[in-house]
């Protein structure tokens, strides 16, 4: 007989039940997904490949019980791992992981189209001065075991110098609303490549590259370059009054992105440790839980102030920061612009 608490028994509800009708009425998704549960200590791990391998055939329905285990084990922190008389517990949760990515995420986590792009610039317009912003972009580390093969692509200098400990990790980048809602998420790459690489990897950069997003503007830290649709503080050491000015109000944006990355880790605390689920496998699961994510922040759930955790992550300012002599007269103007009309604050004078 298996001992275990009653689900029921051994969770706590801060999340309402979430129902998902598809709008052709092709398919019902009733997920049990938004609850953050009472944090056991897990025992050990018989099987460090957590998830098992990906079934090739994705289910389009993901059921109740699977994806409140789901939330249980990624609130856990235990990376997935098979924990004894778990059963085909890894194999399920890679297929939860999967139908989510495969059904919710294209409902839940897409670009915006032309009438919400309008809606998001106002906003971020209406609390920084800076027009035509469309996203505020951050790029997060999840640490992970040292894998067995190309190890050294996965080191993490930084975290290593600042832990005291070899660190390796994975990236995520990630482009929010200014609600935090993710809009755009690149999953996956080593931990030794620095912002400004992951971006150009990614097919948010291939998209501005093909002009999609001509006109607008995603707001970054120092770690990525100006270019004429990425919009970055100065970086250099003396600045002016309006070059400070700037700053300020652009690090107003580039603090959303942040937090809501300090709220994806904080609703599932698997993000904080190092996991040990299988490489390949990372992007789902990982892509899974920003799709949770979206949920509770479109739900408007609040996350309780203990949970919420600090995001630290090194910006190395890449070797060529400036890569577009228009995009540097363009945040002059701006610059010049939120000082004069009375846009910017003044507290980098205090």
């Amino acid at each position: 007989m298996n001992d275990k608490k009653p689900m029921q028994q051994r969770r706590r509800k801060v999340a309402k039940k979430t129902e998902v009708a598809d709008m052709e009425g092709k398919q019902e998704i009733k997920t049990t997904s938004l609850f953050f549960l009472d944090q056991e200590k897990p025992g050990k791990h018989d099987d460090v490949n957590c998830l098992g391998k990906r079934k090739s055939r994705t289910p389009s329905i993901v059921p109740d019980v699977a994806v409140a285990d789901l939330g249980y084990d990624l609130n856990l922190g235990g990376g997935g791992a098979a924990v004894k008389g778990g059963g085909d517990g890894p194999q399920r949760r890679l297929w939860v992981c999967s139908a989510i990515k495969d059904v919710l995420m294209p409902k839940y986590l897409q670009w915006p189209n032309d009438d919400s792009i309008r809606v998001i610039s106002n906003e971020f317009d209406s609390v920084s001065g800076i027009p035509n912003v469309v996203g505020s972009m951050y790029t997060t580390h999840i640490p992970i075991i040292a894998p067995k093969v190309n190890v050294s692509a996965y080191f993490n200098k930084c975290h290593t110098e600042k832990k005291h400990k070899t660190c390796y990790s994975v990236t995520i980048q990630g482009v929010v609303d200014p609600s935090g809602v993710f809009t755009d998420v690149c999953i996956g790459w080593p931990g030794s490549m620095p912002d400004d690489q992951v971006l150009e990897n990614s097919a948010l950069y291939q998209r501005a590259m093909g002009g999609l997003l001509k006109g607008v503007w995603i707001v970054g830290g120092c770690g990525y370059p100006l270019m004429d649709w990425v919009l970055v503080p100065y970086k250099q050491p003396h600045l002016t009054w309006t070059q400070h000015a700037f700053n300020e109000k652009i690090g107003e944006i580039q603090k959303v992105s942040k937090d809501a990355f300090a709220r994806l880790k904080g609703r599932w605390s698997c993000l904080q440790k190092r996991t040990e689920m299988k490489l390949q496998d990372l992007p789902v699961v990982l892509g899974a839980c920003c799709v949770l994510h979206n949920i509770c922040e479109i739900r408007s759930e609040k996350i309780e102030s203990q949970l919420m955790i600090e995001v630290v992550d090194d910006e190395m300012v890449p070797e060529n920061g400036l890569r577009s002599p228009m995009a540097m007269k363009a945040r002059d103007s701006m610059a010049h612009n939120l000082l004069h009309h009375n846009h910017a604050g003044t507290s980098f004078l205090s």
